[in-house]
């Protein structure tokens, strides 16, 4: 799953600003699209929560499939 990927490669640099990420993932979901633009967006999302919390803390990410309204 991508967003495992981008945690175990993320880690040390919140482990170094006293950042715990916290993932929790309720199912698999597929996107279309590029590959590599979603995963430069998503590294994108960690670290900039990472860096909004200079004095470390917990960032918690949460991935839920939105259900189509009728």
């Amino acid at each position: 799953m991508e967003l495992t990927s981008i945690k175990n490669f993320i880690e040390p640099y919140a482990a170094i600003n006293n950042v715990e990420i916290e993932m929790s993932l309720e199912e698999t979901i597929y996107s279309a699209g590029e590959k590599e633009k979603l995963h430069q967006c998503l590294i994108n999302i960690v670290k900039n929560g990472i860096e909004a919390m200079p004095q470390g803390g917990k960032l918690k990410v949460e991935l839920n499939a939105l259900k189509a309204m009728p």
